[in-house]
């Protein structure tokens, strides 16, 4: 799996909307059913609430892109870090980071707060806690720390993964790269067992040439049977073993063609799939946090194209999509006459087949409803978890 660079949308740092001056953007993500985004500012500006936004985004598949803020609305606490859709459509979640908590804003505005782990509430840096979320296809919650607790090896980051009931299941841990400045500022889903991880850091420069200060890297992580740390005291590389990570982008990789005050790249800290690019990939939304301040230029929507099938992809009639080896496909619908081809070293999750459908599977796949469709096995697929009604 890799990722590329296909645009951005930036916004001054005096930009304003319905009387709010857009900044501090921490988190983001995407409804397909309605075509919006959500973005929610970590602080307001000037000491001003702070809030979460719908905007939407065009010019994905040109690389021209527009962001449009469509509404805002107010949060009730400070230091919101990374925003979801509930999975049933029932709000929002957000987490928030000075003090780690966890919050449900239900759709008609009622506020409910998850229990927070013990182990992070004694044991957080100030500013340094759940600074990233994500929803698996089967329900389950996951909040990343942006550091390490403060008894735990500097470079472990605990993930605390809760199921669809809101209750705490279990930590693991994931190892930080060895740069200054550095931290997880969101995660996201892949499917019940793959993430993706943004790590960020930054040099300590706040000159506003056109020299990008930040390092952004986006690593696909494997969590499947990772070891369970949460009633381990004290994280070290003797007693606790990180999730395996792959990179798969690398914002110093177009250092040097984005390479002015407009176009670096800033402060990443929200990820979120966008709309299925026209060829079929993966758009990849990343939003950077300004932190109101002059010298950062600008509030950045930065596009990538990430070669998965994407979410929720629908294979028609005649079509034939292919996952290779490693690459996704998440909680795509097979429909009569379509073909779902998944290639060794290929997975696919949470797949719907209808009659007349068809899956070959020399890969991987897991979680598949089957309705009157045919799925095929062939030599080293494995399929797993599927239910085949008529």
């Amino acid at each position: 799996m890799t990722a590329k660079y296909i645009g951005q949308a930036d916004f001054p740092v005096d930009y304003t909307f319905d009387g709010y001056k857009i900044g501090g953007l921490s988190g983001i993500d995407y409804d397909a059913a309605t075509g919006q985004f959500i973005t929610e500012s970590d602080h307001g500006a000037d000491g001003s609430s702070n809030a979460y936004y719908t905007v939407t985004l065009d010019g994905l598949n040109s690389g021209n892109l527009a962001v449009t803020f469509q509404s805002v609305t107010p949060l009730t606490h400070d230091d919101a870090e990374s925003i979801r859709y509930d999975p049933s459509g029932n709000g929002v979640w957000y987490t928030t980071e000075g003090n780690p908590s966890i919050y449900h804003v239900s759709a008609d505005g009622t506020i409910t707060q998850a229990t927070t782990p013990a182990n992070i509430t004694a044991g957080a840096g100030w500013n340094t806690s759940f600074e990233g979320s994500t929803f698996t296809p089967n329900g389950d919650y996951i909040v990343s720390m942006e550091r390490s607790l403060k008894n735990d090896a500097w470079e472990y980051s605990r993930f605390t993964t809760f199921d669809s009931n809101h209750q705490e299941v279990g930590q693991f841990v994931y190892k930080l790269d060895d740069v200054t400045n550095n931290g997880v500022s969101d995660i996201l889903a892949l499917d019940n067992s793959h993430l993706l991880v943004m790590e960020r850091n930054f040099d300590g420069n706040t000159d506003a040439n056109g020299v990008s200060h930040n390092s952004i890297r986006i690593y696909e992580v494997d969590i499947d049977g990772a070891q369970n740390v949460e009633n381990i005291d004290q994280l070290t590389t003797d007693n606790s073993t990180p999730v395996s990570k792959t990179l798969i982008w690398n914002s110093a990789d177009v250092a040097e063609t984005l390479n002015t005050p407009a176009d670096k790249i800033d402060n990443l800290e929200g990820m979120t799939f966008g709309p299925t690019l026209a060829n079929g990939d993966a758009s990849l939304i990343l939003v950077n946090d300004d932190n109101y301040a002059d010298d950062q230029i600008k509030t950045q929507f930065v596009a990538l194209d990430l070669d998965i099938v994407q979410s929720g992809t629908q294979v028609l009639s005649g079509e034939t999509n292919t996952v290779s080896a490693g690459a996704f496909s998440i909680s795509a619908t097979v429909l009569s006459g379509g073909t779902l081809n998944i290639t060794s070293g290929g997975i696919g999750s949470a797949t719907m087949v209808d009659a007349g459908g068809l899956i070959s599977v020399s890969g991987s796949l897991s979680t598949a409803t089957v309705s009157g469709g045919e799925v095929d096995v062939f030599s080293g697929g494995v399929v797993s978890a599927a239910s085949v009604t008529d």
